[in-house]
C-alpha cells in the first residue's frame, strides 16, 4: 500500500493454494515473553462474486501468544515449518545465489 506500510495487498489469489505471512512482534523492549496477551490479525478479503457484485468478506483473529518460549513449539506443525523454510531457501538461493541462500 502507497499510503500504509502496515497493509498487504495480494491480487489474483489461487482458491487452491495456501499461503503463509509471517509477522515480527515487538512489545517496545524488555522480554517479549513477560506480559501474556494475544496478537489480533485482520485479514480482508475483497472478491467479485459470480453476478458481478463486489464483496468484502473481513476475518479478525485473536492469536494465542506463548507465555514461555518453550510453549512456542508444543503446538507447531514440523511439516509447516519445513516447507516455509524450504521455500525461504529456495527464494534466497534464486534472489542472492547459493553461497548467500545457505546463510540466511
Amino acid at each position: 500500500d502507497t499510503y500504509r506500510d502496515d497493509v498487504l495487498h495480494a491480487a489474483g489469489l489461487d482458491i487452491h493454494q495456501s499461503y503463509a505471512a509471517e509477522f515480527a512482534f515487538n512489545r517496545g523492549g524488555g522480554n517479549v515473553f513477560s506480559e501474556y496477551k494475544p496478537a489480533i490479525v485482520q485479514v480482508t478479503f475483497a472478491y467479485t462474486n459470480t453476478v458481478g457484485q463486489r464483496k468484502l468478506r473481513i476475518q479478525t483473529v485473536k492469536v494465542p501468544t506463548a507465555e514461555y518460549i518453550e510453549n512456542m513449539f508444543e503446538n507447531a506443525d514440523p511439516e509447516v515449518i519445513t516447507k516455509l523454510f524450504v521455500h525461504r531457501s529456495i527464494e534466497s538461493c534464486v534472489k542472492w545465489g547459493v553461497n548467500e541462500g545457505r546463510v540466511s
